[in-house]
């Protein structure tokens, strides 16, 4: 992060119409180099709070999307908009490098399960893979 935060629970609990922005998206909207924090944006005929404004990760690699030129809104706020709540396509989790990939995908995978009311095993329900690993193994 630039500034401010992320998304957090509360605003998911709360569906607030809050976003972070990337800083491409920052240089754009606020061209004079403002405080975007607490500022209001106009995205899609929908007003949102800025409330952070995030950076490329250096030591990170990023799937499908550019951060820089993201706009991140709760997706609890896109399900109520959009009545999109049927299915969820893609999660992904980061986690400190302390932490073993393996058990935060066990853990991940347990608690999205007892929420789902399906089996932690099933494996029409859950698919995926450790992106460490994947890129450890082109050395």
């Amino acid at each position: 992060m630039k500034d401010g935060r992320f998304i957090n629970e509360i605003d998911m609990e709360a569906k607030r119409k809050v976003c972070v922005i990337g800083i491409q998206v920052w240089k754009n909207l606020f061209p004079g180099g403002e405080n975007p924090i607490g500022e209001t944006i106009k995205m899609n005929n929908m007003y949102l709070t800025v409330v952070g404004v995030m950076v490329r990760d250096k030591t990170g690699i990023t799937l499908w999307s550019n951060p820089e030129t993201t706009i991140a809104v709760p997706t609890s706020l896109l399900q109520h908009l959009w009545n999109e709540c049927i299915q969820t396509d893609a999660i992904v989790i980061t986690a400190r490098s302390v932490i073993k990939v393996g058990e935060v995908t066990v853990v991940a995978k347990r608690l999205i399960a007892a929420n789902l009311l399906i089996s932690s095993h099933d494996k029409q329900a859950f698919s995926g893979f450790a992106l460490c690993v994947l890129l450890h193994s082109f050395h």
